[in-house]
C-alpha cells in the first residue's frame, strides 16, 4: 500500500508592519476597473520581496524585508492575488500590526501552496491574530517583473513631470500608507514625448507615463519646483512631490 506524500510547500516570514504598509501603498496603484490589473503581485528576488501593482500608466513596487526565505517550488517566487484578497488581508492584519510594540517587531509567516497563501504569526509574541487564507490567482494573470522593469529604466535623460489627478492621489496614497513626506520625482522622456516619471523614496519606486496630448492639464510648473499636495482625510498630513528634472519648460 502506497503512502501519499505530503506536498513540500515555501515558506516566506516577513516584517508584518512593512508588508502591511506595501499592500496599502500597491492598492493605490492597482486598478480594480481591468481585470489584468486588478491584482498584487507578490516577487521574491535575491535581495527581498517585492509588492507591486500596475496600471495602465503607472507601476509601482515596495521592498519588504524578509526573515526567511525558503522557496521549495520554482513558481513560488512570484505569487499572485486578487486585490479583493489584498485588501481582505490588511483588513485582518492591520489592527493587530500596528496596534504591536515597534520596538519588537511582529513577524508574518507565508505558506505558500500551488493554489493559496496561509499567512500567520511567526513572532511568538501572543498576538492572537489568526491564520488567514488566501487564493492565488494563476499565472495567466501575472505581469512583467515591475522591479526589474523599474530598475533597468534609464533615468539619464531630463524631461518635464507631469502627473494625471489618478496619479497624483496613489502617490498620495503611497505616502500616507508608507509614512513619507516627500518623494523626488525625475521626468525622463524629452519635451515633445510622452511624460514618464520616475518616483523613487526609501522602500517605494515607480515609474508613471502621461501621453502627450494629456501633458497640458498635468504638468507641474518647473519654476514652483515644490508642489504640496493637501491630504484631505488627513489635514495636517501633506505630500511634497518635489521635481528635480534639470531641464525646464520652454517658455511659450
Amino acid at each position: 500500500m502506497k503512502t501519499e506524500r505530503m506536498p513540500v510547500r515555501s515558506t516566506v516570514i516577513v516584517y508584518a508592519l512593512e508588508f502591511i504598509q506595501a499592500l496599502r501603498a500597491m492598492i493605490a496603484i492597482a486598478d480594480p476597473k481591468l481585470t489584468q490589473f486588478s491584482v498584487i503581485q507578490l516577487r521574491l528576488t535575491d535581495s527581498g520581496l517585492f509588492v507591486t501593482a500596475a496600471n495602465l500608466q503607472h507601476m509601482g513596487a515596495v521592498e519588504v524585508s524578509i526573515e526567511l526565505c525558503d522557496l521549495q517550488n520554482d513558481e513560488d517566487d512570484v505569487v499572485t492575488i486578487s486585490l479583493r484578497e489584498a485588501k481582505e488581508i490588511v483588513k485582518v492584519c492591520a489592527p493587530v500590526v500596528t496596534a504591536h510594540d515597534a520596538d519588537e517587531p511582529q513577524l508574518l509567516g507565508m505558506m505558500i501552496a500551488s493554489e493559496w497563501i496561509e499567512l500567520s504569526d511567526e513572532s511568538g509574541l501572543g498576538l492572537g491574530l489568526k491564520r488567514l487564507r488566501v487564493n492565488r490567482i494563476g499565472p495567466e494573470h501575472q505581469f512583467p517583473d515591475i522591479p526589474q522593469t523599474i530598475s533597468t529604466t534609464d533615468v539619464a535623460d531630463s524631461g518635464i513631470v507631469a502627473f494625471t489627478p489618478t496619479q497624483l492621489d496613489a502617490l498620495k496614497a503611497v505616502a500616507k500608507a508608507l509614512s513619507l513626506e516627500s518623494m523626488p520625482a525625475r521626468g525622463i522622456n524629452p519635451r515633445n514625448a510622452d511624460a514618464r516619471v520616475f518616483v523613487s523614496m526609501d522602500r517605494f519606486q515607480s515609474v508613471s507615463l502621461v501621453p502627450k496630448k494629456k501633458q497640458d492639464q498635468s504638468i507641474m510648473d518647473p519654476l514652483q519646483p515644490e508642489l504640496v499636495v493637501e491630504d484631505q482625510e488627513a489635514a495636517p498630513q501633506k505630500l511634497r512631490v518635489v521635481t528635480v528634472s534639470a531641464k525646464p519648460m520652454a517658455a511659450t
